[in-house]
């Protein structure tokens, strides 16, 4: 039997007794390794009594600020603080304490975004100097989300800043590229602050400090435990992904997509491709799909899942789709959810997605996408046009925030954040200079579609300045890197980036090859099942029907086994595009030339198969024989 994750409480024991201001520490776990409860639970709890013990008094001030990335993590978070936590507090204090909100705060990153954005600096650092101490849930967020929220960093440096002199947790499933960033974030970033360490004595926190000395880390990267998991033969598109569901239409799936577009897209198709296409028996009532993404709150059907998934950890649709707006920190306790689809190039992503499902006895079946090398392609020429974005201008944004004065060194690069803090300090800062540079940005935000884009993917503005993610960049170099490495893996393996997925499930190279082998096996006997059916002839638009679109997946993977050539292999591709959503009827009527599979091509594939039947042509009439 598998060894069970660890909760994180054993790892830390009583350590954090010994977390002191202008420490930062690392939590890392896997979903279900007890992050959230530890905080909620142990160390509030601890804080509330030391502050007593110190004071002789319940404290004015909050212990907690906990932030949190989603907000349906946020409203799950407080409902467990109001069904759970309130409740223990009041016995454990004996009746001292009647309301938890008044020594933790749960909020989302987005809303101190938000305030800093309009320029409200003042009542952000009033709102955060009230805390002991700041949470950071699921942390990879300054990191994951930078590309299409490029203001994490603004919040990042923000919390960095604030809390400098007090004590900082971050935690997440997947810290692994945030935790490099923050260790090595330029300390000139920052202001500089006093602090007093009970354990070394007074120490500046800040540019002066030893940064090394100021780390904790808890955990270790993730490894997926695969018990009661059942990775699928893997899927090729949303077809074949609409078929999955048909199959197991009284299941219950959640299906994580990678745009907005392609979860709208798949609601849409499983909506209608019952009444579009005769063959398919079962049809999906409106009831029955809801699609999730970030404006869930105006679409009444998403908003009322939202609440079910928030408040009672499950759903009653058969099928959620949603994209990354349920990908962190939601916990689902339902043993009808036994289907679950992620389509994610990422490691952190698909882990974060796997995590929502929170595993008791069931088997969970995975279900993944076959991608190939175009599919890498398109997004590599994306993130290099970002980098590229970048190079161009790099240098204006860092002579842009250089500062000669309030600093211990000369030209020392400070953020837009600590800008903020001394608005009205432009004679400190080139500011010529900088009117020039924002002008250069205007520029290529106006110029062309491709550098607009690159712009908007690393940089965010204040009060009309404009300065660069540095998280959103390390991501787009990340991006590049790990595309890169696929482009090349798929040239002599069209499978690995299903093995490389199958990795980050904890499932071996020998136990996915024993998955394709099972994947060839269902082509095969899908393709003997279809032969057999046929008649002793077939006209021209039948061959056309069954071998370019009924067995369409089918005939392709064997051609690639039996290495036909592209050319021959494309007019399968291109014939079949638009005919996906039409029944053979529909298709018969609207075919005005039809356009057969060679008996060439045929025999091949139903020779590599080992088929008992073979094609010859007669005339206008394709034959079946035994051989």
């Amino acid at each position: 039997m598998k060894q069970k994750n660890k909760y994180i409480a054993e790892e830390i024991g009583e350590n954090y007794k010994y977390w002191n201001p202008g420490h930062i520490i690392f939590i890392t776990a896997p979903t279900g390794a007890g992050k959230s409860h530890f905080i909620l639970h142990t160390y509030l709890k601890w804080l509330i009594q030391k502050n007593l013990e110190e004071s002789g008094n319940f404290p004015l001030d909050k212990s907690i600020l906990y932030l949190v990335n989603r907000t349906i993590l946020r409203e799950q978070i407080e409902e467990e603080l109001k069904t759970e936590i309130e409740g223990e507090f009041y016995n454990y204090f004996e009746g001292e304490i009647s309301d938890i909100d008044n020594y933790i705060t749960i909020s989302t990153y987005q809303r101190v975004e938000r305030q800093l954005i309009r320029g409200k600096v003042q009542g952000v650092q009033n709102f955060l100097k009230k805390f002991q101490c700041v949470v950071c849930d699921e942390a990879h967020y300054f990191y994951a989300d930078s590309n299409f929220n490029t203001n994490t960093e603004l919040v990042y440096d923000c919390i960095r800043n604030e809390f400098n002199e007090k004590i900082q947790i971050y935690m997440s499933a997947t810290l692994m590229n945030v935790e490099g960033i923050i260790k090595k974030r330029q300390p000139s970033y920052f202001t500089v602050k006093a602090v007093k360490d009970p354990n070394c004595g007074p120490r500046f926190v800040g540019p002066m400090a030893l940064e090394q000395n100021r780390f904790w880390h808890y955990g270790k990267t993730v490894q997926q435990n695969n018990e009661n998991i059942s990775l699928q033969i893997p899927f090729n598109n949303l077809e074949d992904l609409i078929e999955l569901i048909h199959d197991k239409s009284n299941e219950k799936w959640l299906i994580f997509v990678d745009s907005i577009n392609k979860g709208k897209e798949l609601y849409d198709k499983l909506l209608c491709s019952a009444k579009n296409n005769s063959d398919i028996k079962m049809a999906f009532a409106e009831d029955d799909i809801v699609f999730i993404d970030a404006k869930f709150a105006q679409d009444p059907k998403a908003s009322e899942s939202v609440f079910q998934i928030t408040n009672k950890k499950t759903f009653t649709e058969k099928i959620v789709i949603c994209t990354s707006v349920m990908d962190n920190g939601v916990s689902l306790f339902d043993s009808n959810l036994k289907n679950i689809v992620i389509l994610a190039d990422t490691q952190e992503e698909f882990v974060q997605m796997l995590g929502r499902k929170r595993r008791g006895d069931e088997i969970l079946k995975v279900y993944i996408c076959k991608r190939n090398q175009e599919h890498f392609q398109r997004r590599l020429n994306y993130q290099k046009n970002i980098l590229e974005v970048y190079n161009k201008i790099k240098d204006y944004s860092d002579n842009m925030y250089l500062r000669q004065s309030d600093m211990p060194q000369k030209n020392l690069r400070i953020s837009a954040y600590v800008n903020l803090l001394s608005i009205n300090q432009y004679n400190s800062i080139h500011y010529d200079f900088m009117l020039g540079t924002q002008q250069y940005f205007l520029e290529l935000l106006l110029s062309n579609t491709n550098k607009s884009e690159g712009i908007k993917s690393i940089c965010y503005s204040v009060k009309g300045l404009i300065d660069i993610n540095h998280f959103a960049v390390q991501r787009c170099k990340d991006l590049i890197r790990f595309y890169n490495d696929m482009i090349k893996q798929l040239e002599s393996d069209e499978y690995a980036f299903v093995k490389l997925q199958g990795r980050w499930l904890g499932i071996s190279d020998n136990e996915i090859q024993k998955l394709l082998k099972e994947e060839e096996e269902k082509y095969r006997n899908r393709v003997i099942e279809v032969v057999e059916d046929f008649s002793s002839s077939l006209t021209p638009a039948e061959n056309e029907w069954y071998f370019k679109h009924t067995l369409r997946d089918e005939m392709l993977f064997f051609f690639k086994k039996c290495n036909l050539d592209a050319p021959q292999m494309s007019t399968v591709k291109k014939r079949n595009a638009r005919k996906n959503n039409q029944s053979k009827q529909e298709w018969e009527k609207s075919i005005t030339k039809p356009n057969p599979m060679s008996v060439e091509n045929i025999n091949l594939v139903l020779e590599y198969i080992g088929s008992n039947y073979r094609f010859r042509k007669e005339k206008d009439k394709f034959m079946k024989e035994i051989k």
